[in-house]
Formats: structure tokens, sequence, C-alpha cells
């Protein structure tokens, strides 16, 4: 068998990546979120492992509502956000005013009718009222960005990702990590308000917290990354 010093280093590199992500998405396990992922796609780039903690009874409502599609295209989830839950509807010539000029016309009108056939929406003659009581279905999103080096590189990408949630992190090696947790770049991640773990062996620490109060949260795009797990959290409830 060959060893990890034996390997060509670009091999070695993707095997060491692989071997952090697989410890992270454990420590994630170990914290009590259900749902994990890799390489999930943002309109920025890929957070290489994104977990979901959901709560249980909301899911069970919105099984019991039918409500099985996800929602994972952005456009329809900022559309979806602005309907009411019930009160008064929302007539679609108000909406189409002021989302036709950002979809497009064609765009607009496949996004209702999607969100209708899926039950999300209902039609109340020339309105749109939001039928979504258990939205959000997710307690706790955390989004890990991982890297070998490249300190800056992965500071900038997790910073982005405080759109999806505050619980954003850098995971790298335990030699790395530490170096970066006890020098002036520290000062980077916690102006950024992101997280840093050590990773080491099958072992992660937080050595910087990330910053939960800072508002950097998009709810549309947090939303899409809760409707990115939806399929698997529906698998992991369902056996």
């Amino acid at each position: 068998m060959t060893a990890i010093r034996d390997m060509p280093p670009a091999l070695k590199a993707a095997d060491l990546e692989s071997h952090l992500a697989g410890t992270v998405l454990r420590w994630l396990a170990e914290q009590g979120l259900l749902v994990q992922m890799e390489e999930f796609v943002t309109p920025w780039g890929v957070a290489d492992v994104l977990g979901i903690r959901p709560n249980l009874d909301r899911v069970q409502q919105r099984i019991a509502a039918k409500h099985l599609d996800a929602v994972s295209d952005v456009h329809a989830m900022q559309f979806l956000l602005s309907l009411p839950i019930g009160g008064k509807p929302r007539r679609i010539s108000d909406a189409a005013r002021k989302f036709e000029p950002l979809f497009g016309p064609d765009l607009f009108e496949r996004t209702v009718k999607n969100l209708i056939r899926k039950r999300f929406v209902v039609q109340e003659g020339a309105s749109l009222i939001r039928h979504t009581e258990w939205m959000p279905y997710h307690e706790q999103l955390v989004a890990v960005e991982l890297k070998m080096r490249r300190v800056d590189e992965a500071l900038a990408q997790a910073r982005r990702h405080k759109a999806i949630t505050a619980e954003s992190y850098v995971g790298m090696p335990a030699v790395v990590a530490e170096r970066v947790a006890f020098t002036e770049k520290r000062a980077d991640f916690e102006a950024a308000g992101v997280g840093l773990l050590s990773v080491q062996d099958d072992i992660c620490k937080v050595l910087i917290a990330p910053d939960l109060s800072a508002k950097t949260v998009i709810e549309a795009q947090e939303f899409c990354a809760a409707e990115a797990c939806w399929r698997k959290v529906l698998k992991a409830i369902q056996h």
C-alpha cells in the first residue's frame, strides 16, 4: 500500500483534502447536524462542506402540507419570500411590476407556475398567497471552507459564505490553523466574523469562533442553501 508521503504531490494534496472533509463531516454530525453535504454550489463558488440542523416539528409540518419538492432557485425563493403568509393575498399584477424587470416576463411566469404546481403558492383569482407556515424548516446551518494552506483565499471564500449563514468557518490542518490563530492573521478572521477549525487526525477543534451577531445573512440565499439539503433531510427523517 502506498504511504501518503510517497504519493505524487497533487495526489497527496487531494487525499489530504478528502481526509479533512471526512473529519469535518463527522464533527458536524457530532454537533447534532442531521445532514452534511460536500461541495454545495453558491453564486460565488463552492462551499466545501455544509451542515444543517432541521427543526423536526417543522419538517413534519412541511411533509403534512405535501411540500416535498425543493425551491433551490434563488429567483424563485426571492419571489416566494415576497408573498404574504395568510392575510391579504398579493395581486399578480403588483408582483409582476416588481419582479418582471428583475427576472424577465418569461422567467416570472414560469416561476409563478412552478410555485403553484409545487403547492407553495395558491392562486386566489388574480392574487397569490403563500402557504409555507413551516418556513424556515432549519434551525442551524454551518458552512466550512477547507484549505491545506492559502489562508487569504480560504478566508475570502468563507466571508462570502456568511451570506448563507453566520456560522462560517475555515477548516485547515492543525499546524496551519494554529499558526493562523496565534499570529496577526487572527485579527483578519475576527474582523470578518469567520471561525477557524483546526483539523488533526480525526479531531476538529474550534480555535476562533464565528461572529453570530453579524448581520450578513441574505435570507433568500440562506433558504436556498437549506433547500439544497431538503432531499437528504427528508430521506434521513423517513428512514
